[in-house]
């Protein structure tokens, strides 16, 4: 007789055991099923409530506008238009020298096209300086803040700086058309780098302008002497100025700035 035969009631028990045991398992994890279920639906509802809470807070909250700057600000492209007599609103130029966090017109696909264009003559003039043993420093390593005045600076960013022995050139890199501006731009990064940087006051400073396809224009720096400086400083004290100069509105001068209607009134829009 096999094991079964002789403890058939220990075998008909432990049957009945093993049973119980699972469907209490079974009840068991189902409870846990059921208990996870409603606890992430409260979970749920719980960050529901807290984000209307959030976003009714929010909503009373005054939203963040334009803001006077403490510390006047003057960029070195807005200026050299203005002298260049490329942009005759000055009043655009001087409100971005005292407001920022301001309403700004949506970036065009022309601009979008142009900033592609230029990161890429940039890279390949590296690519090129560096070939000949140089030194390069780009973009935001060239970046400077002249102080003017108390809480005024003239700031900047050339493209590219390459360092030979005792000379420094300083690069400018152009995709658009030529204009005086530019050259402008980089007589004045001639004048202030020398002003902001030791390592530039001993050295043989010199300017190089790129156009794409490969037309470079050489600016001395003999070119930021003191009738340039005396130019200079004449916008500048405009555009540092807590007097507003008077607005020019245009289609083309409005064409090119990104200020909207509701800080000038009288911008002039092409539809």
């Amino acid at each position: 007789m096999g094991w079964r035969s002789k403890n058939q009631p220990l075998w008909i028990l432990s049957i009945y055991v093993n049973r119980r045991m699972k469907y209490r398992d079974f009840a068991y994890l189902f409870s846990l099923h059921k208990l996870f279920t409603y606890l992430g639906i409260f979970i749920r509802v719980v960050n529901d409530m807290r984000l209307a809470e959030e976003e009714a807070i929010l909503a009373h909250l005054p939203k963040k506008g334009k803001e006077k700057r403490i510390k006047k600000s003057i960029w070195v492209t807005w200026v050299a238009k203005l002298m260049a007599g490329e942009s005759l609103c000055s009043w655009s130029a001087w409100f971005k020298t005292h407001y920022s966090n301001y309403e700004k017109v949506p970036s065009k696909c022309e601009f979008i096209r142009y900033r592609l264009d230029h990161s890429r003559m940039i890279n390949e003039l590296r690519k090129e300086r560096l070939a000949r043993s140089e030194k390069v420093f780009v973009e935001e390593a060239n970046r400077f803040s002249l102080e003017i005045k108390p809480n005024l600076t003239l700031d900047g960013k050339p493209d590219l700086i390459a360092l030979a022995e005792d000379k420094a050139t300083v690069y400018e890199c152009k995709s658009a058309a030529e204009k005086d501006s530019y050259q402008i731009q980089l007589m004045i990064y001639l004048y202030s780098l020398p002003r902001c940087f030791d390592r530039y006051k001993s050295l043989k400073l010199g300017g190089c302008l790129l156009y794409c396809p490969g037309t470079r224009i050489e600016i001395p720096q003999s070119m930021a002497d003191e009738s340039f400086a005396d130019h200079l400083n004449y916008w500048l004290e405009i555009l540092g100025s807590d007097i507003p100069p008077a607005k020019a509105p245009s289609e083309n001068e409005c064409l090119f700035c990104n200020i909207t209607k509701s800080d000038c009134p009288e911008r002039v829009e092409k539809f």
